[in-house]
């Protein structure tokens, strides 16, 4: 195991987390503050025209993100909002790296924990998920963001967070076409699984919070209202009738995906967090 993991056992229980790698971290801080204080003093210009400056915003967004698709999929979303500008970041988006990085140096403990005690929604060895999606939150393109998560025995095993590459007319097709890539990953996953010995003999549930989208996946009469998506609906449905997953509702509030998906108030999001993560 590569020496920037750490796995922690305790009372029958497996935590993953970084090490904190405090020299790195406080390195980056430094830099970017100082680079923020410049810009904020020398222009009011929404872009910054020192490519130094742009260069080690782009390593900053780089570092966060190979540390969201590891260990911390709570900033996946944020972290996907940052590179969104890496051509042309500006004031407002440093002080929004700045924020991220004393986020992680207060945080620097969390991880995701499995444990077989803590797996109340599924049985053991048994897999299970959220999919959520942010329709239209994007201003400038107004796409939607999609999001899903995977767990297996009481901490997520894959996250998502990506923007959609179609408009989606309603939020019903944008939750659906998120429930359709996470279907994808599903069907991956259950292959995995049964090649390590662990065969999901049961369809896999997936957690959605729009009623329209779950009516989707069961009523093929709806195909004609939503033709642009009708590949998406076919393969998903296709996958209901093959028993490997089924689509099951529950509340906006604990939709796990939903931290993936959008910027949440403080309090949703500490809760989701501490859901996705086993804290």
């Amino acid at each position: 195991m590569s020496r920037l993991n750490k796995w922690h056992h305790q009372s029958g229980s497996s935590s993953l987390y970084r090490v904190n790698l405090a020299t790195i971290w406080v390195f980056q801080f430094k830099r970017l503050w100082c680079i923020h204080a410049n810009g904020s003093q020398s222009t009011h210009s929404p872009e910054i025209n020192n490519p130094e400056h742009t260069a080690h915003f782009r390593a900053v967004v780089g570092s966060l993100l190979y540390l969201a698709n590891w260990t911390r999929p709570d900033i996946c979303f944020a972290v996907g909002e940052l590179s969104k500008v890496l051509a042309n970041p500006g004031p407002v988006h440093l002080r929004a790296a700045h924020r991220l990085l004393r986020y992680l140096k207060r945080t620097s403990n969390l991880g995701i924990t499995y444990s077989a005690h803590r797996n109340s929604a599924a049985e053991l060895n048994q897999l299970w998920g959220y999919c959520d999606a942010d329709w239209g939150g994007d201003p400038d393109s107004f796409k939607s963001t999609g999001g899903y998560v995977c767990f297996l025995n009481g901490g997520a095993i894959s996250w998502k967070s990506k923007r959609q590459q179609s408009i989606a007319l309603s939020s019903a097709e944008a939750e659906f076409m998120a429930a359709s890539r996470m279907a994808q990953e599903v069907v991956y996953l259950r292959h995995l699984l049964s090649q390590f010995g662990y065969v999901q003999e049961l369809p896999t549930v997936v957690y959605e919070d729009n009623k329209a989208a779950i009516s989707m996946s069961e009523n093929a009469g709806l195909r004609k209202r939503t033709l642009f998506i009708n590949l998406q609906v076919h393969f998903f449905r296709e996958k209901v009738q093959n028993g490997d997953l089924v689509l099951t509702e529950c509340k906006s509030e604990h939709n796990v995906a939903g931290i993936l998906a959008k910027g949440l108030r403080k309090a949703i999001f500490q809760f989701l967090r501490g859901l996705m993560m086993s804290i």
